[in-house]
């Protein structure tokens, strides 16, 4: 059973790790058991003291990303990249026309119509609708 600051330096190293989910919980699943297996009193251990003893997240990670080949890494970032550009288009779309929506709700005139309503009786009754 791994400590809480254990599974927060895994959870700090899986920030850092830039590849696809099923490759990171393999990494992730790695690290798990290489911490569980050097250090079996994980749970006494701070942060600071896993860090101290196997490098900062920062540098398990580029580690971890060094075993990933690199066809792998480029195809991540370059879909990473798609996905941002798509995201950032589309929510300047949604605000090109939200204030479209609202431009032309100003510039709506209230025009008032008269007009004639039959009913089964043939009664004309005038009213005022709002356009």
């Amino acid at each position: 059973m791994m400590g809480s600051s254990c599974a927060s330096y895994v959870r700090k190293v899986g920030r850092k790790l830039y590849c696809s989910k099923s490759e990171k919980k393999r990494l992730l699943a790695g690290l798990e058991t290489e911490l569980a297996d050097t250090c079996p009193k994980l749970e006494n251990l701070s942060l600071s003291g896993i860090s101290a003893q196997f490098g900062p997240p920062e540098k398990a990670a580029a580690a971890l990303q060094a075993a990933l080949p690199k066809e792998e890494l480029n195809q991540y970032i370059t879909r990473r990249k798609w996905r941002q550009r798509f995201g950032f288009s589309l929510s300047i779309l949604i605000i090109a026309l939200l204030i479209s929506y609202l431009a032309w709700l100003a510039n709506i005139n209230v025009r008032y119509i008269n007009e004639e309503i039959y009913t089964d009786s043939q009664y004309a009754i005038n009213i005022n609708a709002v356009d």
